[in-house]
């Protein structure tokens, strides 16, 4: 099924008042259409290129998707109407070889449009008649000033642009309004007699005009009388009312998705102001920690100049120290000669007290040998020797 996404119409899958705003352009161009060869460049989906076939001698159909393409041979074939998928900017056909060109709500889709507006002056006869339909910019815009530009649009025009760009390449261009105007019909269920038209007479202006509709040819031609299509099929106040009836539950889901996000900014505002409790208390805990900080590194400050002071003594006392060692040092080298002195004299007494001790035990030996000795006995006995009065 081929889906409408808001770039080419779809009958069935878009509102009627819709449907009908676009097919009217095609029941317009008929007028110039009879008998004729026609080109629908941009046809889309086909329905308005079998409309035109309705009173043409033929018609070539061409848009540049394939799947428009395909579904309009699908549902809108007829024997002198021809579907072709291309470039509406480079038409495979001779010079001349149409007498009407229809291409309705493509100029603005086309980024090379000028090209598009040669192309079309090439492919007609010298007597033939481009009808060309855009939005008009202004109109536009406002309409769509919540949902922003259409993304299939590339440039979009005002009257006098249009007017102006349409001149530069065809001699005659002559702009009609289209607007989508309220009307009262009165008819039969049946079809009848063809009705009775009433046109009132008031001015349109082009600034406030919905779409503009441009009738381009190399000669003048006569003024374009007015021409109203009135679908039989529509009630626009029934639209109107299922239009009033969406928006109503437009903004019953606004309210309803308002009423949430309300709900969602009061949890949002508690979360705020707790969030706003804790981050005071947060701070006055950093300010805590602020001069908690601010007093260690003044007790650091304090001990560093204490550490300081010690190093000072610490490296007096070394000083005092070095000095006394190296005066301890030099005593004990003067201490270690005279210890070398003490220790010869002492070497020297040990001999002679060695050497004496060995002579008093030869002493003592003898004199041992001279009591244990008869004579000594004897001695004792007549008291005579050292003994002899003991």
């Amino acid at each position: 099924m081929f889906e409408f996404t808001g770039e080419r119409l779809v009958p069935g899958l878009v509102d009627i008042n819709l449907y009908h705003e676009h097919l009217s352009r095609y029941l317009c161009a008929a007028q110039f259409a009879h008998g004729k060869r026609v080109l629908d460049a941009g046809c889309g989906t086909g329905y308005g290129s079998e409309e035109l076939s309705r009173v043409a001698e033929s018609v070539l159909a061409v848009d540049v998707s394939g799947e428009a393409i395909e579904y309009a041979r699908e549902h809108h074939s007829r024997p002198n109407v021809r579907f072709v998928q291309g470039s509406v900017t480079n038409v495979a056909a001779d010079d001349g070889s149409f007498d009407v060109v229809t291409a309705f709500e493509v100029i603005e889709h086309l980024s090379d449009w000028p090209q598009f507006l040669r192309e079309c002056s090439r492919l007609l006869v010298p007597s033939g008649v481009l009808l060309v339909s855009t939005p008009n910019r202004s109109y536009y815009a406002e309409t769509r000033e919540t949902a922003g530009p259409n993304p299939f649009h590339v440039r979009e025009f005002d009257y006098v642009e249009f007017g102006e760009e349409l001149g530069k390449i065809f001699g005659h261009v002559e702009i009609v309004l289209q607007n989508h105007a309220e009307g009262i019909i009165f008819s039969a269920s049946e079809v009848g007699e063809t009705p009775t038209l009433h046109l009132g007479i008031d001015k349109a202006e082009p600034g406030e005009a919905h779409f503009f509709l441009a009738i381009c040819s190399q000669a003048r031609r006569p003024p374009s009388k007015p021409f109203v299509y009135v679908p039989g099929s529509a009630n626009i106040l029934r639209e109107r009312e299922h239009h009033i009836a969406k928006l109503t539950g437009e903004v019953r889901q606004k309210s309803d998705w308002l009423a949430e996000s309300n709900r969602e900014l009061g949890e949002m505002v508690a979360k705020f102001h707790s969030l706003q409790e804790e981050l005071e208390e947060r701070n006055q805990w950093a300010q805590a920690r602020h001069r908690e900080a601010e007093e260690r590194a003044a007790r650091v400050h304090a001990l560093q100049e204490e550490l300081a002071d010690e190093q000072a003594r610490a490296q007096t006392r070394i000083t005092e120290l070095e000095r006394e060692i190296r005066a301890k040092n030099e005593w004990a080298l003067e201490s270690d000669g005279h210890l070398r002195i003490c220790a010869e004299k002492l070497a020297e007494v040990e001999g002679t007290v060695i050497e004496r001790t060995q002579w008093a035990l030869r002493t003592q030996a003898e004199l041992d040998a001279v009591h244990a000795s008869r004579w000594h006995r004897l001695g004792q006995k007549l008291k005579l020797g050292p003994d002899a009065n003991h």
